[in-house]
């Protein structure tokens, strides 16, 4: 998947998971969400991205902590909440 624009990162209001806005080179928009496992927890499941957003439900890859490394490190995104994500990931789903 190659990413074209990013929309934005941030924390969602559900108790801390992550998410990656951006549109890829097929002109739709995609989600990567690291959904954090529950209230105030310090851990979080694998990353995936969803096609539409992870509202829309649509799963479109599932992905481990590695491979989340990579898709990560090769965007380029000055953001601070990019950054935690990319930490986040990092630290494989631990702060």
């Amino acid at each position: 998947m190659y990413v074209t624009k990013i929309f934005g990162a941030d924390v969602c209001r559900d108790g801390g998971s992550y998410s990656l806005s951006f549109e890829s080179s097929d002109s739709e928009w995609y989600e990567f969400f690291v959904q954090v496992k529950g209230v105030e927890s310090n851990e979080y499941f694998e990353p995936v991205i969803y096609k539409n957003g992870f509202d829309s439900g649509e799963l479109v890859e599932q992905l481990n902590w590695s491979n989340a490394g990579k898709f990560l490190a090769s965007l380029k995104y000055d953001n601070a909440r990019f950054y935690e994500l990319v930490t986040l990931v990092e630290n494989r789903g631990s702060t």
